[in-house]
């Protein structure tokens, strides 16, 4: 298993690169685990009830050992552990920098499945308290 490195280590050269994408996710990021802890069922279920929230609600979850890297979405919630990457790309000055490159190395996809797991309507009992489905970026 690759190592979870974190969102300070992402934001160290992300917030150069790609300012308006790391300020709205630094303004939302913990607030989905916020928002379940908060909640009477979740507060009341057993552990096998918490669970079922960690696969979208955590970072790095491994359902196998029923542990997780970080509380919240965090950068390597969709882009994967960033352990390699982030080493591949020390010391890359600015000018170096090729998004798409990065974008290959860091295997990132916008597979609909990657957001999809989380993003789309499905029986889930807090969408259909609130009836609506939370997009990325909501409170």
């Amino acid at each position: 298993y690759q190592l979870y490195v974190g969102n300070e280590e992402c934001v160290g050269c992300h917030k150069k690169t790609n300012p308006e994408h790391v300020n709205r996710w630094s303004a939302t990021k913990f607030k989905t685990f916020e928002r379940i802890e908060k909640e009477p069922d979740y507060k009341n279920g057993d552990a096998s009830y918490k669970k079922q929230c960690y696969k979208c609600h955590t970072t790095g979850y491994r359902e196998d050992k029923g542990i997780y890297a970080a509380k919240g979405v965090g950068c390597e919630s969709c882009h994967g552990p960033g352990e390699v990457y982030a080493y591949l790309m020390q010391g890359v000055r600015d000018e170096e920098f090729d998004v798409e490159q990065g974008q290959k190395l860091a295997k990132i996809s916008f597979d609909f499945n990657i957001c999809g797991d989380c993003h789309i309507p499905k029986r889930h009992e807090m969408r259909q308290k609130n009836k609506k489905n939370i997009k990325a970026g909501e409170n």
